[in-house]
């Protein structure tokens, strides 16, 4: 049953995703647009977040799964201890990938970043100054209206 999880839950979504976006990267890489790179950006963040997330969880399951089968024998109940903890504590960072990838893609994206920092700016929680530090050069006079009606 835990192969199947690590079969279906990990390597599977894993492989998707890098065909996936592996064939949108190529895509981006043939066109000639200035937005490419930042949604190359967002793809290598998605597919990094997803492993840092969820490969932790993975390996502390595979770990168990040998301790559970007599593979890898048990020195102490101290042992038994830091695995359960450990299943815990990567199962909590791998549910938490569900709540950082909205935020990767509202945050990376330059028209939620400046409608965001708009909004603090409008309910006095940062200052006019922070809020163009932040805004990444999207002041710039030609290309403002441009960059602020893009969403990556």
């Amino acid at each position: 049953m835990r192969v199947m999880r690590h079969t279906l839950g990990f390597f599977l979504p894993l492989v998707v995703m890098a065909v996936c976006y592996g064939w949108i990267v190529v895509k981006l890489f043939h066109i000639r647009n200035q937005q490419k790179h930042k949604a190359i950006h967002i793809i290598l963040a998605v597919v990094f977040a997803f492993v840092v997330c969820w490969l932790p969880y993975n390996i502390t399951v595979l770990i168990d799964t040998l301790i559970q089968g007599g593979t890898i024998p048990l020195k102490s109940c101290e042992t038994r201890y830091i695995v359960e903890v450990m299943l815990h504590v990567t199962q909590v960072m791998a549910f938490l990938h569900c709540a950082v990838n909205p935020v990767l893609y509202a945050f990376v994206g330059e028209k939620f970043r400046n409608q965001f920092l708009s909004a603090l700016h409008n309910h006095s929680i940062i200052s006019k100054r922070l809020q163009r530090a932040y805004r990444r050069g999207t002041e710039s006079s030609a290309g403002s209206i441009r960059s602020r009606n893009t969403s990556i």
